[in-house]
């Protein structure tokens, strides 16, 4: 993340990047709790994207493997 940030020279820009690459738990919830309310459930809120069971599935083992590109 560091290498990221330092690339701006500009004070604000690094706060801002640094702002969105930061996971807080209150962001999270905040996301969560804005699914919920218009979806239901964060499964609901899949299904509305078109991610198919199947397709988490896939895409949660290609995370989990330890030859992820990422």
């Amino acid at each position: 993340m560091n290498a990221i940030i330092s690339t701006f020279s500009n004070v604000d820009q690094a706060d801002a990047v640094r702002a969105v690459l930061v996971v807080r738990p209150s962001y999270l919830q905040t996301a969560f709790d804005e699914i919920k309310k218009q979806y239901g459930s964060i499964d609901q809120d899949l299904d509305s994207l078109g991610l198919t069971v199947n397709k988490r599935k896939h895409m949660q083992d290609m995370c989990l493997n330890e030859n992820a590109p990422f």
